[in-house]
């Protein structure tokens, strides 16, 4: 599946038609576009993980938190992973 921003899609149909002054519109063009604004927004699944503690070794002198579903690591817990967006909730799992 791929992803249209149907905003830029309508607004790329209209400026390519104004680019075209002595060209006529297209019969279809209003009714496509009115077609594309009622179209409904698709609903993505936001993959979930947890944010888990990493220590540097045995010492545990400094620690980073590991994203489950990406593995990247930042130094605070987010709700979600700046990353690859997996909703993490914000809590953090010893291990």
């Amino acid at each position: 599946m791929k992803l249209v921003d149907v905003d830029e899609l309508i607004n790329s149909l209209t400026v390519n038609q104004l680019d075209c002054p002595g060209c006529p519109e297209p019969e279809f063009l209003p009714e496509l576009i009115e077609i594309l604004k009622e179209a409904p927004e698709a609903e993505l699944p936001i993959p979930g993980g947890r944010w888990e503690r990493k220590w540097e070794d045995w010492r545990q002198q400094f620690s980073w938190l590991e994203c489950s579903h990406c593995h990247a690591g930042v130094l605070e817990p987010y709700d979600y992973c700046p990353y690859c967006g997996s909703y993490n909730g914000g809590e953090v799992y010893d291990e």
